[in-house]
């Protein structure tokens, strides 16, 4: 009976005998601003919730979008949805629309933040910066809050007049995904920007005094060879970026990087396995196999982050040398 009374529901699974259902898709929420906000007063001890980009605690995360329009082979949403997004894609053959809250609906969920005594918030959105007069909206609508936040955006979205209004909004760092310098693999994994875009946005993240975090992704790219991975290095010390994180590629089921890595046996273990991509490869090339990879990403961090210039000017952002040493044992 319980069954029974299910079987309407949409996106709902169940087993019956031994038959597995699957109800009919639930079409995407498209208006997010008819959603309740999180009920963080239930939270009892808030202070441990930490964010070291952000140095400041109590600490919580805001999605004000849903969904990302662009193509990246290798991409698994990082919103709370990725994988109705993934199942989205497999039977309609598409990604999910991007749906976006309301400057009025995001501005009001600060102000209640700020009311609960929440000094930072991490934006968790795939993309924040959806147009400069929203983007621009938001940022005046909180920025006497005095809350610290970030947030990931595409280089190609951000113009002088967003940053500006981010910056003066509190905005601690923007997260680029630039993965690489070379625009033949750019263009290989459809990331649809180009280099001169990713380059231009670090430096003008930088002038307003917001940290620039960029991640770098080796091997994601048949065209990877050691001579483009050592481009990518010289290239993030050059530009001075703040933060880097370089990882290696990991074909995620549901993309055409998994497809690709499939069909073409490129897998190191045969399928998809969940590995610490700081330190460990599960793809492989003839020309670039899994020991170069993870020589590759080890060197990479190694040279990034212990350097005297990252170690001093990171301490006090992480809180402790014990926050500083738990960030190294992941990396290495």
């Amino acid at each position: 009976e319980a069954k029974s009374n299910i079987k309407g529901i949409k996106s709902v699974s169940f087993r019956a005998s031994d038959e597995v259902i699957h109800n009919a898709n639930r079409e995407p929420i498209e208006d997010l601003d008819a959603l309740p906000f999180p009920a963080r007063h239930l939270l009892e001890e808030r202070d441990v919730y930490y964010n070291p980009k952000l140095g400041m605690r109590p600490f919580t995360a805001v999605c004000t979008s849903r969904g990302c329009s662009y193509r990246c082979i290798y991409c698994v949403p990082s919103s709370l949805s990725f994988s109705r997004e993934l199942e989205y894609k497999h039977h309609l053959g598409k990604k999910p629309p991007v749906r976006k809250r309301s400057p009025e609906s995001i501005i009001e969920e600060f102000k209640l933040l700020k009311s609960q005594g929440y000094k930072a918030v991490n934006v968790q959105d795939d993309q924040f910066v959806w147009g400069e007069e929203r983007t621009i909206k938001i940022c005046e609508g909180i920025k006497d809050l005095d809350i610290v936040w970030g947030c990931s955006a595409r280089s190609d979205h951000l113009t002088e007049p967003i940053v500006k209004a981010m910056a003066e909004a509190h905005c601690k760092f923007i997260d680029l995904g630039v993965e690489s310098f070379n625009q033949e693999i750019l263009d290989y994994v459809k990331k649809d920007i180009d280099v001169k875009k990713n380059e231009d946005a670090i430096a003008l993240v930088k002038k307003y005094g917001i940290n620039a975090k960029i991640n770098i992704m080796f091997g994601a790219s048949p065209l990877e060879t050691m001579d483009t991975i050592k481009r990518n290095m010289e290239e993030v010390k050059r530009l001075k970026v703040d933060q880097v994180m370089y990882n290696i590629a990991n074909p995620f089921p549901g993309t055409d990087f998994y497809k690709i890595a499939k069909e073409n046996k490129l897998f190191v273990y045969g399928d998809y396995k969940p590995v610490n991509v700081a330190r460990e490869a599960n793809i492989a090339y003839p020309h670039l196999g899994k020991t170069d990879l993870e020589k590759a990403v080890r060197r990479a961090n190694f040279e990034f982050f212990l350097t005297p210039r990252f170690i001093l000017k990171n301490v006090r952002r992480l809180g402790s040398l014990d926050s500083l040493k738990a960030m190294f044992r992941k990396l290495f």
